[in-house]
């Protein structure tokens, strides 16, 4: 969640071209968090005034419900409840439903991914594709990997600062075109949907070397992802710009990192004993390394 939330209650939405559930909705309780920064006040039946309490909502969000509601299938689809954002290709279902397992299957699967989104991928594997990163995606990862300064310190390895989502060029996932860097938005191929970030940072062209750093939206964790992203940004890497050697680094903790390195083919090379400075403590890093394949 993020900052001030006191509960968040997401609403999944059921689409038939996706054959799957998608978060569409929200609906936060902020307690009096979002009133005192905005001095909202009302005043009691005993004429006491006091700080409301506040509810922040999505009504709709569109950049999930509509592409995916335009895709053209081969069959007919009659939800049996509507949405006016999605409709008519769309059923809602609460978190409730899912985990109650009342899912409302089609009686076939389509594509995933459009023929266009295909198209816009520099390099594709089996579970991720890789393209160039797009202004409407700086937002989506501002606001789900920088906002929360615990995870964004533990991932980029810099003091958290505050960064507002309404100057995006300011934000860690801009591109800038004279920095040594190499970046990249993940899209994941079941969905199509933006999946995270990728990198080659601080490209040496002397000693042909570069760091890799990998970030996943929180929602696409857990299905195999990262290790196919760690591929496709190494053959760039080796094959595209003729780079000898590449390192990853993580936090001595970071299990699900640590595995991913090892399963795309990095090797363990050692620690970095209280390298990292995060969240008011010291932590060891863990380096990776792989060389040219020959």
């Amino acid at each position: 969640m993020g900052l001030g939330k006191h509960r968040m209650n997401d609403i999944n939405t059921w689409f038939p071209s996706l054959d799957t559930y998608r978060e569409t909705h929200s609906c936060s309780t902020l307690l009096d968090w979002q009133a005192r920064r905005a001095n909202i006040k009302y005043r009691t039946t005993d004429g006491q005034i006091t700080l409301a309490h506040t509810l922040n909502n999505t009504a709709a969000a569109t950049p999930v419900s509509w592409p995916r509601s335009s895709r053209t299938t081969s069959r007919k689809t009659t939800p049996s409840t509507s949405h006016p954002a999605c409709a008519p290709t769309c059923t809602i279902a609460t978190s409730s439903d899912l985990t109650a397992g009342h899912h409302r299957h089609p009686p076939a699967k389509v594509s995933a991914v459009s023929n266009t989104e295909l198209d816009t991928l520099s390099f594709r594997g089996d579970k991720a594709g890789l393209r160039a990163r797009r202004a409407a995606d700086i937002p989506i990862l501002h606001n789900e990997l920088h906002h929360d300064p615990v995870d964004s310190s533990r991932a980029s390895g810099r003091a958290w600062i505050p960064i507002s989502p309404d100057n995006p060029d300011d934000s860690p996932f801009a591109v800038k075109p004279d920095a040594p860097h190499a970046v990249f938005s993940i899209v994941d191929l079941a969905t199509g949907d933006l999946a995270g970030d990728v990198g080659l940072w601080g490209i040496d062209l002397h000693n042909r070397n570069s760091q890799i750093g990998l970030v996943l939206r929180p929602t696409f964790r857990g299905r195999g992802l990262g290790t196919d992203t760690i591929r496709l940004i190494s053959d760039y890497a080796f094959t595209t710009r003729g780079l000898h050697r590449l390192e990853i680094r993580t936090l001595a903790d970071n299990r699900a990192m640590i595995k991913t390195a090892l399963a795309a083919g990095f090797t363990q090379e050692g620690t970095l004993r209280h390298n990292a400075w995060v969240n008011g403590t010291y932590l060891d890093e863990i380096v990776f390394g792989r060389i040219t394949p020959r």
